[in-house]
This record gives C-alpha cells, structure tokens and sequence, in this order.
C-alpha cells in the first residue's frame, strides 16, 4: 500500500458517498492504527498513512432556536398531546440526546429528587431493527435535574399513559419506557424527529432538526451564564473543550462580559 492508495481511497469517500467529514476522520484514524501495528511488528518499513494529506473536518454551523423561538414553540406545544409535549420538553429541558430520550424507562425518573438518569440509549439500524445499547461514551451516563415545569408534564404524561395502559388490558404492549406507542410498545428512535416534524410544519416555525433541541438547551445554558465545566457534564460531553470547541460563539457574550467586570474592576476612577 503506497501514499496515492490511500490519497485515492479518502478522495473516493470525500465524492463518491455521504460520509461526513467526521466519519472519514475515522477511516483515517483506524487505518493509521492499523498501519502502526504492522510497522510495530515489522511488516512494513513505514506508515504511508502519516504522508495523507491532512484529512479536515469542516465546523459546522450550530443551528438552534433563540429564545424567543423557544417561547413561540413552548407556546404552540399547549395545544399538542401530553406525548408530543413531554417529549419537546424533556428533550429543550435536559438536552438529552434522540437515543437517549428514547431509552430512558420510568425507573430512571426521579420525581422525588427532580433527577433523570442517563444509563442507555436506543438505536435503529435497517435489517436489524431497533435495540438498546450503552450510552455514547462513559461521561454520557449521567444524572441530570430537570426543571419543576418538565416534571409535572411527565407526571401528567405518566397518569395519561397508566389510564391508556388500564384501557387496552392485555392489549397494552408492556414497555416499560417513558415514551411508546400509542399500545405500548417501545418507541421507534426516529419517532421524536418526526413529531418535531409535525409541530414544525403544522405552526409554521423555523426548520430544525431533532439534535438541535439539544444544541438549543446548551445554548440556553451558556446564555443564561451557567459554568461551563456545569453545562459540559450535563450535556455528557467527555471534557470540557468539547463543550468550548462546538459552541465557542456561544461564549463569546460571556467572555466580554468577563472583560467588562475586570475593567470595573482594574479602572482608576477619575476624582
């Protein structure tokens, strides 16, 4: 394997699939462990992986709801089903992931404490179907607390769902997750996108996807001031730069912020 093997190899991802620049990232980084082993134990004279042309991962823009169309959405969900409600609102509320939402089962509601606990994911792959995993890495098991307001929605949801499951008797699925089907089996994981979908379309708002519930949350977080370090393990992020490296612009307020206090702080006031 030479250098214009795997020049051509990256290329041919890079135009010939929908692979993100992320994902392409990855081939880069297993082969390149791959070549290092053989070079460990003397299969090859070198690593022409090193000699790759540096694989760049594009930053994407982070697209959010502001606060003001956090309100418009909040408002428009008081006429939705206690469902559709829950789920927009846990997921603005914790910024928890789809997989996650999806995987959280009543055990892992706290509503003594006001807590969620974050221990699994679902996932659908095709020709497998759907099925519980591990979180994303160990960080991203997590407890988080949850606003007074999401709390009471999911026990007026929980009353609703015990109401449904009394009514369909042996009918009723038994899936003990929080959301479900309408007969109580296990939520498929694309299901929240499509009910944000739903909302979008049906109140005319702005166009986002799911996943960006979460970056709204975090974005909340920042503007509201909240420590970083705070904001990065609730989110599950593994260290802190994670958090700074995808919503650097997001701290930009609160850096100057910062500059502002010190110069209060440093200034020699006239007499």
């Amino acid at each position: 394997m030479n250098v214009k093997v795997l020049e051509d190899f990256y290329k041919d991802l890079k135009n010939n699939t929908n692979y993100a620049d992320k994902t392409i990232k990855h081939h880069y980084t297993i082969i390149s462990s791959a070549l290092n082993t053989a070079l460990k134990w003397g299969y090859i004279s070198n690593n022409p992986n090193k000699l790759v042309t540096p694989i760049k991962i594009k930053k994407k823009e982070i697209i959010c709801y502001s606060p003001e169309e956090v309100e418009k959405l909040i408002e428009v969900l008081k006429n939705e089903s206690l469902k559709y409600q829950t789920i927009i609102m846990l997921a603005l509320d914790s910024g928890i992931r789809r997989g996650e939402l999806t995987g959280l089962t009543w055990e892992d509601i706290d509503f003594e404490n006001s807590t969620i606990n974050i221990n699994k994911t679902t996932q659908y792959v095709a020709g497998i179907g759907t099925f519980e995993k591990d979180t994303k890495s160990e960080t991203s098991n997590r407890k988080i607390y949850i606003t007074s307001t999401t709390l009471q929605i999911l026990k007026q949801y929980k009353q609703e769902q015990l109401k449904n499951k009394m009514l369909l008797g042996c009918k009723w699925g038994n899936s003990n997750r929080v959301f479900t089907t309408n007969d109580g089996f296990d939520m498929h994981p694309n299901t929240p996108s499509k009910i944000l979908d739903i909302i979008i379309k049906k109140y005319n708002l702005k166009r986002i996807n799911f996943h960006a519930l979460r970056h709204t949350s975090i974005s909340l977080q920042i503007n509201s001031s909240i420590q970083a370090q705070i904001i990065s393990k609730r989110a599950g992020h593994s260290n802190i730069s994670i958090t700074h490296n995808i919503y650097s612009h997001f701290f930009d307020s609160g850096f100057k912020e910062v500059a502002d206090k010190m110069n209060n702080i440093l200034q020699v006031k006239s007499n």
